[in-house]
């Protein structure tokens, strides 16, 4: 038979389980929006940069420069850069994705232990209302048990009283046509006097 101090110890631990879930979830959601905030400033960054840069580009242009060299490394340079970033980006999506679902994961996780939470609180009504009802039964069971036992007895008892009435009965019809020479006295004591 559960004791039901087991069903308390099963809900605090699933409180605590809980509890835990929901600390992890916040530190996500801290680190999702940290991450979210980084990326928009890099993200703004490299736009005043690249900005910068077409101002820069057009300013030489302007004032004539023919360095090809320099223009194309410039340029190598900035595919490098935008590629990184891009790198950058498609990293930080699917670190965005994974945490999403995560989250999503975490919710079901925490809605299912509050079902389980709400099953084990109604089992344990159940198993209090149940606990009750099964000491009744057992306290019948014990008193049925008894007046069995004791039925049973008085009809042994019965059936004993009616065997020796009876028996009391034929022996004394069948002395009556018995001649007295062959009752079981005079038996008895016609043997003890040959003896």
């Amino acid at each position: 038979m559960i004791h039901p101090s087991f069903f308390v110890c099963g809900i605090l631990s699933r409180e605590e389980e809980s509890t835990q879930y929901i600390t992890l979830l916040s530190k996500e959601k801290r680190d999702y929006e940290s991450i979210q905030v980084a990326f928009k400033s890099a993200v703004a960054q490299r736009r005043e940069k690249q900005r910068e840069r077409a101002v820069h580009a057009r300013e030489e242009l302007l004032r004539g420069s023919q360095d090809i060299a320099g223009a194309r490394k410039q340029l190598q340079t900035e595919s490098d850069i935008i590629r990184t970033s891009e790198n950058i980006t498609d990293s930080l999506r699917r670190t965005r994705n994974i945490m999403a679902q995560e989250l999503e994961h975490s919710g079901a996780q925490l809605a299912a232990i509050e079902m389980s939470k709400e099953r084990l609180l109604k089992a344990k009504s159940e198993y209090g209302d149940q606990h009750s009802l099964l000491s009744k039964s057992k306290g019948l069971i014990k008193v049925i048990n008894w007046q069995n036992k004791s039925e049973r007895y008085l009809l042994w008892a019965g059936l004993l009283l009616f065997c020796l009435v009876a028996m009391y009965i034929i022996q004394k019809r069948f002395l009556y046509f018995v001649p007295h020479s062959m009752r079981p006295m005079a038996l008895l004591r016609y043997v003890a006097h040959m003896l």
